[in-house]
């Protein structure tokens, strides 16, 4: 069973990334050093080790996909060596699907990012940090058009609520690794990520979710540009059906055709997005006229039109 403490059953241990970014945050890799760090037990390599190793037999595994769905991969890749390198190679592959949405103000453009980065880092690290390393299976990423969902092995740490870590009361499930991440600049301090991660999402529609599960926790992040981008490729700039709106169509077509009604939260089962994505949608196929909506009560039933 893994601990931070235990003893690695792998002793051929090399040290080439540790070493290297320890060394340029002021500390060196030597024995004294890795004593401190509880890298060493007796002179025999700990799991600690291990995880900090060239030899970490865990990775991260990223898929991009091509819609909100979990249909079309367009691009993937497999991390793998020490967590310390694998959390700085996830960042850079996610970096380069981060695009920046620009829009000119009256006085000066703004530009913003699809996912804040820092709300990125937090989420990767923690994932790192925080994961149950005595399950297997690795960390999953997965890149959506209106998401990215981030899932590690491991719930919520015994004698712990989920409402308490949200408060930022939490134990660290592997404490000496934070410790190794907080030296090296790549975690802050402890029992915030949640709350850091919602403070980059303050100014933003779209808020994060968190979905603790048995043995699974889940971070997903929203793109705070996808409702724009959702609302200009299916308006379209000269009001004509843009592709992205015709598979939409074509979609509810095929699965209510022309005399079934659906409410919203059936389009989001069937598109798998967000309501406020559905919502935008909705919006967009009513104002070209090829739907109708009829309140009953609460409830608002749509058809398609023609």
């Amino acid at each position: 069973m893994f601990h931070e403490s235990n003893r690695s059953l792998k002793q051929d241990l090399t040290f080439t990334v540790a070493e290297k970014l320890l060394k340029e945050n002021g500390f060196a890799l030597d024995r004294e050093q890795m004593q401190k760090m509880l890298l060493v037990d007796d002179e025999a390599y700990t799991d600690l080790a291990m995880l900090l190793s060239d030899q970490c037999p865990f990775s991260i595994k990223i898929a991009v996909f091509e819609d909100c769905t979990h249909t079309l991969v367009k691009d993937r890749t497999e991390i793998f060596g020490s967590v310390l390198e694998q959390a700085t190679e996830a960042l850079k592959f996610l970096n380069f699907y981060n695009a920046t949405r620009s829009v000119i103000g009256e006085i000066k453009r703004i530009d913003t990012r699809n996912y804040p980065p820092q709300a990125l880092r937090e989420a990767v690290v923690n994932a790192i940090v925080h994961r149950d390393y005595a399950l297997s299976g690795d960390i999953l990423i997965y890149v959506f058009e209106d998401r990215i969902e981030i899932v590690s092995p491991g719930s919520v740490p015994n004698g712990f609520a989920f409402e308490e870590m949200e408060k930022g009361y939490s134990s660290l499930r592997n404490p000496h690794l934070g410790e190794v991440f907080r030296r090296l600049k790549l975690m802050e301090t402890y029992g915030i990520g949640i709350a850091r991660i919602k403070l980059a999402y303050a100014d933003s529609d779209s808020k994060p979710t968190f979905t603790a599960g048995s043995a699974i926790f889940r971070v997903s992040l929203p793109n705070r540009n996808y409702q724009f981008d959702v609302n200009r490729d299916e308006e379209g700039d000269t009001g004509e059906q843009s592709p992205l709106l015709a598979d939409r169509i074509r979609q509810i077509r095929e699965h209510y055709g022309h005399d079934r009604s659906f409410e919203r939260k059936d389009l989001e089962a069937l598109f798998g997005l967000t309501t406020p994505t559905v919502i935008g949608i909705l919006s967009t196929l009513k104002s070209h006229n090829w739907i109708e909506g009829v309140r009953q009560g609460k409830r608002v039933l749509y058809r398609l039109k023609g």
